[in-house]
């Protein structure tokens, strides 16, 4: 090997890295407890056999040459290498000492990797953390070397190295926020144009967040420019400057959330949809040691957890009153009067703290019939204004088609499960409920004609029976240009009447409809007239797996009731109080709780139970 034929041992290395560190023969010498004279002679033995100059030397001190920068690159590399390898064979596989070390950028801990460092250290407190928070080029540096052990930072990072690994992580919103300075701002929304007339705070230039901001106003608006009046470095500096008051500052919106739920700042919303901030993961897999590895497990599955919550709807059970009296109807799963004692202002309150904590956007109302709640409208229109995503579930026979309401909504879902009067009206046991349902429909569609609706219908033998009534259902959709979707029965609502979903997918492709996609549960199929999807139950489709707790877990929507309750499941009385959290404004106990209520989803699966 060359290291032996060259006559250079370790020793040379370290010493060669020593004298480089102190920038000084003497207190290398000391460092080294050697003498000065045996430091020169053993710099001169290693530049002799390299046939190169590694210091300038003058009365001032010494100093590297290019030749020597390039291999103490290399010595420091090695050297780190050997420490961090050390380190790892010590580290115990019960992870109750070890050590992990991270590069990441201060914004992008604040929000993302200090809550996953929490609780990871919960589990394994023996770890230790070392945190650098450095420019991207710096911590590729650092990784090179053996310096830390990952980066987390925006991508692209810019840069390659041999061996690494990216990985994609999450990507998070940004806002303009401001103090109560710029109060008159919070209701509006403005374009780059007017956010120009104001003081701004924005990322150094040549910031990746910089520039795809600026990327972003370019593709709007060629010639502008915004004008910052304080450009900073880092996001702690930025985030006083803004609560001082000094302008409207930018922001990854997960960094102000707490500060925007406590209204100590308020986002300013613009009329361009904001960049994402993409974030990833980038390491070197043969040099991860246990506790690294273990972390980096850890850290993917609770990210995991936080876009699974993302995805989740508020499903709002906002009355149990109906005028119908469906024998299938699972009520979902509440079986006795409740107090409905939520306010309009408790629901918003809600949907702000779930939105600006876990950003969930949608809120789907259902019942009970959402329409016979006289406060329908004034919650719907606080919801709306705050962004929310809205769909409402009716029969149809309570609404009024000219109603405001349906400008402010997104989408429908109207509940028709026969297009006989008599089969009907024996549904719903309500006489002229057939004809009332189905002319609102109509109306409404005339009257709101770009308004997403939907034809919900439960499948039952009567359905596969008559291929007709399904011909029928069809046809009626697609006269008011609306899609259809067929449910499956919910388990042990109607046991006679039960059919599996897939029987109708026989019947589909006799009618030319061509499967299109697959969900969880859900099957589409498509004849380009219109869209019809075959809705399995959730508690049916996870039954059918191994990993029930998780797939329960993660495909069940947050369901509320009007007593403040989150339901953990339909088929038991179990559920997560947040009534008091919400009347007191005690936002902590209320992230426990809901934090509570999505740990304990799918613990009460009866269907897992029955195989234990």
């Amino acid at each position: 090997m060359d290291i032996f034929k060259n006559n250079i041992d370790f020793n040379s290395y370290k010493t060669f890295y020593v004298v480089a560190k102190c920038k000084s023969f003497s207190k290398a010498s000391e460092e080294l407890n050697i003498s000065q004279p045996a430091v020169s002679i053993a710099i001169k033995k290693m530049e002799d056999n390299l046939d190169v100059t590694l210091f300038k030397r003058d009365k001032k001190g010494i100093e590297l040459t290019e030749t020597g920068k390039q291999l103490l690159f290399y010595v420091e590399s090695i050297i780190n290498t050997l420490n961090t390898a050390e380190k790892r064979l010590k580290e115990d596989k019960t992870l109750t000492n070890g050590e992990v070390r991270i590069g990441v950028p201060t914004h992008i801990g604040v929000f993302l990797v200090s809550e996953i460092i929490e609780k990871f250290k919960n589990i394994y407190p023996g770890v230790k953390f070392y945190i650098e928070s450095r420019s991207t080029k710096d911590m590729l540096d650092m990784l090179t070397k053996r310096e830390i052990d990952m980066i987390i930072d925006n991508s692209p990072l810019g840069q390659d190295i041999s061996g690494m690994k990216i990985v994609p992580l999450m990507s998070f919103d940004n806002c303009f926020v401001a103090n109560k300075k710029y109060i008159k701002l919070a209701d509006s929304i403005i374009d780059f144009r007017e956010l120009n007339k104001y003081q701004i705070l924005l990322p150094a230039e040549r910031t990746s967040t910089r520039n795809i901001l600026e990327d972003v106003i370019r593709s709007e608006s060629p010639n502008l420019k915004l004008n910052p009046v304080i450009e900073v470095s880092t996001t702690e500096l930025m985030y006083d400057l803004v609560k001082r008051g000094l302008g409207i500052g930018y922001f990854t919106k997960s960094s102000v959330i707490n500060d925007i739920v406590n209204n100590d700042l308020f986002e300013i919303k613009t009329k361009t949809k904001l960049p994402k901030t993409e974030t990833c993961l980038a390491y070197i897999p043969e040099f991860l040691g246990i506790a690294s590895s273990k972390f980096i497990d850890f850290m993917m599955r609770e990210i995991h957890k936080k876009e699974v919550r993302e995805k989740k709807c508020l499903r709002i059970v906002y009355t149990q009153k109906c005028k119908y009296n469906c024998s299938f109807c699972h009520r979902e799963g509440i079986k006795n009067r409740i107090e409905e004692k939520m306010t309009t202002n408790d629901i918003i309150d809600l949907y702000k703290f779930l939105k600006n904590t876990y950003n969930i956007n949608n809120v789907h109302f259902t019942g009970g019939e959402p329409f016979l709640n006289n406060n329908l409208f004034d919650v719907v229109e606080g919801l709306k204004k705050l962004g929310a995503n809205i769909t409402i579930t009716s029969n149809g026979y309570s609404i009024n088609p000219s109603d405001y309401i349906f400008d402010l909504i997104d989408k429908i879902n109207i509940s028709i499960h026969s297009l006989d009067e008599n089969d009907y009206e024996r549904i719903t046991t309500v006489k002229g409920s057939y004809r009332t349902a189905t002319d609102n429909i109509k109306k409404l569609k005339s009257n709101y004609p770009l308004l997403r609706v939907e034809i919900n219908t439960t499948l039952t033998k009567s359905l596969v029976d008559n291929p007709g009534e399904l011909e029928d259902l069809i046809k009626f959709a697609k006269s008011i240009k609306a899609d259809l979707k067929i449910i499956e029965l919910f388990p042990n609502t109607d046991k006679e009447n039960f059919i599996p979903i897939e029987t109708l997918v026989p019947l589909l492709e006799k009618m030319n409809y061509k499967f299109k996609g697959s969900e969880f549960r859900k099957t589409i199929y498509d004849d380009n007239e219109n869209t019809i999807s075959l809705i399995k139950c959730t508690c049916s489709e996870v039954s059918c797996y191994s990993d029930k707790k998780i797939l329960c877990r993660d495909n069940n929507d947050i369901y509320l009731s009007m007593d403040g309750n989150l339901h953990l499941c339909r088929f038991n009385d179990n559920v997560v109080s947040i009534y008091n959290e919400l009347e007191n404004n005690d936002y902590i106990h209320l992230k426990e709780k809901v934090e509570e209520y999505f740990d304990r989803l799918g613990d009460d699966c009866i269907y897992d139970k029955e195989n234990k």
